[in-house]
């Protein structure tokens, strides 16, 4: 039996002396090496999955609390009354209506639906009353959990105006 380098030398019974070869380990600078790039590859996976996650949070859980349009001649700003909708319960959202100078704008024609885009649940009409000069409130019922727009027109001084306000129900 030859010796090997690095081998070391130990008694057998019997046998006169064997060899003991030390088996390379993976825990050399290779193996630190992989532990390193897989702790730096959790690492990254982690971070990516608290972003998706933030980011589904405020994408999904947070309304947009207000919305705007306009045109040459009107201004409509829409704001809800609280970050979530509540499903079957009346929801309020108000509106401020003015003209190209900021003028608000009274006794507009505002004809308003609430619509679910990722089902086909109709249109769900809006109850429109006028609060004070250019301020209107609108009022709706979502029937289910999602995404819902409010979808508005808005026909004042010969003009038309189209608006989606974006919310979430829950």
């Amino acid at each position: 039996m030859r010796k090997q380098p690095g081998a070391r030398t130990v008694p057998e019974c019997g046998r006169g002396i064997a060899y003991i070869h030390k088996k390379r380990s993976s825990g050399g600078r290779r193996g630190k090496m992989s532990k390193k790039l897989a702790a730096l590859a959790c690492s990254v996976v982690i971070l990516i999955a608290i972003g998706v996650g933030w980011m589904n949070r405020t994408a999904n859980g947070e309304a947009n609390m207000s919305s705007s349009a306009s045109n040459e001649e009107l201004r409509l700003d829409i704001r809800s009354s609280k970050p979530l909708a509540t499903v079957m319960r009346e929801n309020v959202f108000l509106l401020t209506l003015t003209d190209a100078q900021g003028l608000p704008l009274e006794h507009a024609d505002i004809n308003a639906y609430l619509v679910m885009p990722s089902m086909f649940c109709g249109k769900i009409p809006v109850e429109v009353t006028e609060t004070s000069s250019g301020e209107y409130r609108l009022s709706g019922i979502p029937v289910m959990s999602g995404k819902w727009n409010a979808e508005i027109a808005v026909t004042a001084k010969s003009s038309t105006l189209h608006a989606a306000h974006v919310f979430t129900a829950k």
